[in-house]
């Protein structure tokens, strides 16, 4: 079979959202020293904006990581149903030799006849 995905976005991603983490943390710190608000409007903006860019730019890697891993597990299994289905139809729907020894004789099985409903009392219909 072959080898697995590798799993670079899932290491990209929790980088990123790590730095995404920092960069809010940053911009919230940074803003808490300025003694102003309009001072501290920049660093909210940029560590704010550039976090949650950050933070959804490695969600993202994670999601495209576990996509990727969920179809490489399913197409693995579904080759091995597809080994497995071969292997079945292989054994049970090739056909059989069938050995004519001495005194051995084919038997057809008997078709069943239809039933059909009889009327109750009889077997002639009774008018209503």
């Amino acid at each position: 079979m072959d080898r697995p995905p590798s799993r670079s976005p899932l290491y990209l991603g929790v980088v990123l959202v790590v730095c995404g983490w920092a960069a809010i943390g940053l911009g919230w710190w940074q803003a808490g020293r300025q003694d102003l608000e309009t001072g501290q409007l920049p660093y909210v903006i940029s560590g704010g904006f550039g976090g949650f860019g950050l933070l959804l730019m490695g969600a993202i890697a994670v999601l495209i990581d576990f996509v990727r891993q969920a179809e490489w597990q399913l197409r693995r299994s579904a080759e091995g149903l597809h080994a497995k289905m071969e292997d079945f139809m292989d054994a049970y729907a090739s056909p059989r030799p069938v050995s004519r020894a001495a005194g051995a004789s084919t038997v057809r099985p008997r078709r069943r006849r239809r039933r059909t409903a009889r009327p109750a009392g009889g077997s002639a219909e009774q008018p209503r």
